[in-house]
């Protein structure tokens, strides 16, 4: 650790450096008789502690300190001074002073500031190496964030900085193009760390090319989402990738020797839309059944593009988990946001009905899964013949939001029912089990204690806890007025080990102590 003195008097600047700094862990000591000097020494020698008195000739203590609070932020800076007054203390901290020693001051006093700062500057030391590794840490576990990333840039009210900090920034509405690199699959231990230079290779050979590239990499995939400018048409940016595509597929012609397919997918609007060209990607990549590998598949020479990307995220889980969950608000917004993307982009009719028929078949999957008869939505009907009816946007978007409505009232009530079967169970099983817990009942349904804590809340309006605490005052009541049993005995059979708690919770709900209850029945009688 080097520590800088900073002193204009000959027999001060003399004293202070034959102290035993050694002894501190002071391995370095410099000087300079004036704050000129000792700014250039700093600079160059970059000094852990800088000791200076405050009044010196050219640039004075304050002045040094400030100077050099901007270039050696991490060094720490103490003040001799003789001038014990606030407005000086006030300098000295907005000067980026950690601490200051009033003159006459002591060997003593000396090191133990010198000592304080050592352990503030290894503390930072520590931080920053912590820091340091965590960057490095997150800079290669970045490329194993795809569904991450997918959720948060696809969020569009969501916070993107944090996004950024990973990734780095990017403009929202750039040109998002897919490409997949699919490897034929290794049983060989080393297939993970092979491909993974090759992921490596191929960004920086990708990057090169001056062409925005945000890597990921799941073992035998090679996933790399290109942004283009926002000015540039998805024909000008699918072209630039494909000249990346090329160069990747002479790169693995000559250091792969396993089979490999290149998928491109559509180049799509906006990087909120990055998962709809990685699924068309994917789907280039299926065609090697066909067009045989070690090749590129460019699934726009295979599939027209048109309303790509307005309606495939429909078929994406987000949709029907909101139609199982029966939220009918937010599969509403959902169709709306479908059917308007069909108007601005002039949707031929046929392909709309085709679009209806795809989301009518995963409505009859919902209803499957949530233990109906799918008839519920047609019954021995021909569906599209249903649907060529509908000659009209409206028509179909009307036709479809009433069927959804359909399905998700079914949903709702077929819930509901369920779950109140369930919660008469559960207050049968509390009825018979008095000193249960809310874990023993969850293990016993096979369910989550969250989800039977809050079934039964909606269900029976009333929490589980105040429930059992309810049976079992009541049980209480009934032992205290048939039995002649200790309240201690009543209290461990209706499942309170602790006779006080269950004095306390009996008053609560009863008015009056168990005691007090028992005598106004007999007084009665």
């Amino acid at each position: 650790m080097k520590l800088l003195i900073a002193e204009d008097e000959p027999l001060c600047l003399k004293d202070l450096k034959s102290l035993d700094w050694h002894s501190l862990g002071i391995e370095t000591v410099l000087t300079a008789d004036n704050g000129e000097t000792a700014y250039e020494i700093a600079l160059s020698q970059k000094p852990n502690i800088i000791l200076s008195d405050i009044k010196m000739p050219k640039i004075s203590g304050l002045e040094l300190a400030k100077k050099l609070s901007v270039n050696l932020p991490e060094s720490r800076f103490i003040i001799l001074t003789a001038y014990n007054r606030f407005d000086y203390a006030q300098s000295a901290i907005a000067s980026g002073v950690s601490s200051y020693i009033l003159k006459p001051y002591t060997d003593e006093d000396v090191m133990n500031a010198v000592s304080d700062a050592m352990v503030a500057v290894r503390e930072e030391q520590r931080k920053n190496s912590y820091n340091s590794t965590v960057t490095k840490q997150l800079e290669v576990s970045k490329h194993f964030l795809m569904n991450y990333f997918f959720n948060t840039v696809s969020d569009k009210s969501g916070d993107k900085n944090e996004l950024y900090d990973i990734f780095g920034s990017f403009e929202a509405d750039s040109v998002c193009t897919a490409m997949i690199i699919s490897l034929d699959y290794s049983n060989e231990a080393d297939s993970f760390k092979d491909n993974f230079k090759i992921f490596n290779h191929l960004i920086r050979i990708f990057e090169s090319r001056n062409i925005s590239v945000l890597p990921f990499f799941n073992t035998t995939q090679l996933i790399y989402f290109f942004l283009s400018e926002p000015v540039a048409t998805p024909a000008k940016a699918q072209n630039s990738v494909l000249m990346c595509a090329n160069a990747a597929e002479s790169y693995l012609n000559f250091n792969y020797p396993e089979k490999y397919v290149i998928g491109v997918g559509n180049s799509i609007e906006g990087t909120c839309n990055c998962e709809l060209s990685y699924n068309s990607a994917l789907d280039a990549i299926k065609h090697s059944f066909y067009l045989g590998y070690n090749c590129i598949i460019c699934i726009s020479d295979l599939e027209a593009p048109e309303a790509l990307s307005d309606y495939q995220y429909f078929f994406d889980d987000e949709f029907f988990g909101y139609v199982k969950a029966g939220d009918s608000q937010n599969t509403s917004s959902m169709i709306k946001e479908l059917f308007n993307s069909f108007r601005s982009r002039q949707a031929p009719v046929e392909t709309v009905q085709r679009i209806c028929h795809e989301i009518l078949v995963h409505l009859s999957l919902c209803l499957l899964q949530r233990g109906h008869n799918p008839d519920l939505i047609f019954n021995k009907t021909n569906v599209w013949n249903v649907l060529q009816q509908y000659s009209s946007l409206n028509a179909l978007e009307e036709f479809v939001t009433n069927i959804v409505d359909v399905v998700i009232s079914a949903i709702a009530f077929h819930n509901s029912q369920k779950n109140q079967g369930l919660i008469d169970k559960v207050k049968a099983y509390i009825t018979s089990n008095l000193d249960t817990s809310l874990n023993e009942i969850a293990e016993h349904f096979a369910h989550s204690p969250n989800y039977i804590s809050n079934v039964f809340s909606k269900e029976a309006g009333v929490t589980i806890k105040n429930y059992m605490i309810s049976e079992r005052v009541e049980r209480a009541k009934e032992l205290l007025a048939t039995t002649d049993k200790s309240i201690g005995a009543i209290a461990a059979e209706v499942g309170y080990k602790n006779l006080p708690h269950f004095s306390t919770v009996f008053s609560k709900h009863a008015g009056v102590t168990p005691s007090i209850y028992r005598s106004s029945l007999i007084n009665k009688d």
